[in-house]
């Protein structure tokens, strides 16, 4: 049961997070998330705050052996960046959802999914994808529940 919802166009109001920049093999990207959320989640309690969201990954670059990505903590006040953690705001005006229940290994079809809605409704990707775990880390992987979204830009004339 892989997507849990149609794929639909969304407004994203602009989000502060701290966040941490990663860069693994595929293999690795749990241990490294895992890791780098721990660190986030310390950060933000050093600071006396708590999350003002669901923490989300912002993807920068994937291969088929290696990922780039951003760990991403939404919070309400500014913080100021400490060794590897970088505040910054997360804005995308408009952006394909969807919501997806399963592992990790089936976020891909539905990447695929998506860029086919963006092509077929005139939108064309205006930057990576973003995706949020609603449940946490102690949930089994095919329990997983996400928000993925797609920053998206319009192109042209809806295709026929």
């Amino acid at each position: 049961m892989p997507r849990i919802s149609s794929i639909e166009l969304m407004r994203v109001p602009p989000v502060k997070y701290v966040g941490v920049t990663r860069e693994t093999a595929l293999g690795d990207m749990p241990a490294a998330i895992g890791e780098g959320f721990f660190a986030l989640g310390e950060y933000v309690k050093s600071r006396g705050e708590i999350l003002a969201g669901a923490p989300f990954i912002r993807v920068i670059r994937q291969t088929a052996a290696e990922s780039a990505y951003e760990l991403c903590f939404p919070v309400a006040a500014e913080l100021p960046g400490e060794g590897g953690i970088t505040p910054g705001t997360y804005s995308a005006d408009m952006a394909a959802y969807a919501l997806y229940r399963g592992p990790y290994a089936g976020i891909a079809p539905l990447r695929g999914e998506m860029d086919a809605w963006m092509s077929e409704n005139a939108f064309a990707p205006a930057g990576g994808y973003v995706e949020a775990c609603l449940n946490g880390p102690d949930v089994p992987e095919e329990e997983l529940t996400m928000v993925i979204l797609r920053p998206v830009r319009f192109v042209s004339e809806k295709k026929k």
